[in-house]
């Protein structure tokens, strides 16, 4: 057997708000049994996306905004396209932290949202798993999806830590509401600090302060009636489980009567085998020798040097020159 996906042989339906296109890392190795939905407000980017490749096994976008309520907005494009949002920069807190000029507003775009619950495109699908990243309004997201966050095993979110943006709603007022809705946190990722705009910025000592976090929560199924799920949709748990590496809850859930039935003991034997859970790595993500080697180097720097050169390896990766311009080489 290659890998739990392939003896499932089932597909998962993904809803992504905020951040479409190509899989992000961590989605990668489900990315062939992964059919995606995505929204972009902008109708001429939504067309392009849709005459694009996608990473996963099929992908299709549609030119909403999603809401609470079907209604006219404004949408706030930023000097920085990762804080644009339905919601207004809450400059006043934001101008004593480094990162301020992003938030900064060039104009507005009329959009119209539209709720999750309402879309026509989405009755016939029953998503599986909800990714949202949409700048500080998820709760109203949230609450125009009672009907999808029914049916979905998952959800991963990306909430702010404080108020970014004006009524923006913070991780500690969406927990309250998804727990209301069945869900359980199973982990919780910081994004890196901020630092104030002052000399210590500069500091090896400083370590700024959290603004935003990633959470990923799944469905408790001790609460689910047997009649609500068939061994197809439990399938998609399973996948979901192996996917962010929860075969312990996934083993607790197989352990329950009702939903071990759905499986013969041949299946339930290779559930229970640890291997089958592991996920391979392709050739193209196994460090290389010079690649370990320089991932040596690097921890012989000061933590906080160290930190700060990870947050330029992209630029690294993306110039050729990079070290050659640093080091003055001609």
């Amino acid at each position: 057997m290659k890998n739990l996906p392939h003896f499932l042989n089932s597909k998962i339906s993904l809803i992504d708000i905020g951040a479409v296109g190509n899989p992000p890392a961590h989605w990668l190795p489900l990315k062939d049994y992964t059919d995606l939905v995505g929204f972009e407000p902008n109708e001429k980017s939504c067309n392009i996306l849709n005459s694009q490749i996608s990473g996963y096994a099929s992908s299709t976008f549609f030119p909403y905004a999603i809401g609470q309520f079907n209604e006219e907005c404004t949408f706030k494009i930023t000097e920085h396209h990762e804080c644009c949002s339905l919601l207004e920069p809450n400059m006043e807190w934001l101008d004593r932290f480094e990162y301020s000029s992003s938030f900064i507003e060039n104009y507005r775009v009329p959009v119209r949202t539209n709720t999750l619950d309402e879309i026509s495109e989405l009755k016939n699908i029953k998503p599986d798993a909800v990714k949202i990243d949409a700048q500080g309004f998820e709760l109203q997201i949230l609450k125009g999806a009672t009907k999808v966050l029914d049916n979905i095993f998952l959800l991963e979110i990306e909430t702010g830590l404080h108020k970014n943006y004006i009524n923006e709603t913070t991780f500690d007022e969406i927990c309250p509401f998804l727990k209301q809705r069945g869900f359980m946190c199973m982990e919780l990722l910081q994004q890196p600090p901020q630092l104030r705009k002052n000399l210590a910025s500069s500091w090896a000592n400083s370590k700024g302060q959290a603004m935003a976090c990633e959470s990923i929560w799944m469905k408790d199924l001790f609460h689910w009636d047997k009649s609500e799920i068939d061994k197809g949709r439990l399938k998609k748990f399973l996948l979901l489980c192996w996917l962010f590496n929860y075969s312990d809850y996934a083993l607790e859930i197989l352990a329950i009567d009702r939903f071990a039935s759905l499986f013969n003991d041949n299946e339930l034997n290779t559930l229970s085998l640890e291997k089958n859970w592991l996920k391979p790595s392709p050739k193209s993500e196994k460090p290389n020798n010079i690649s370990k080697f320089a991932g040596i180097l690097t921890h012989l720097l000061p933590t906080p040097k160290r930190r700060n050169l990870f947050r330029h390896f992209e630029k690294i990766a993306d110039d050729p020159n990079f070290f050659k311009n640093l080091l003055k080489i001609n």
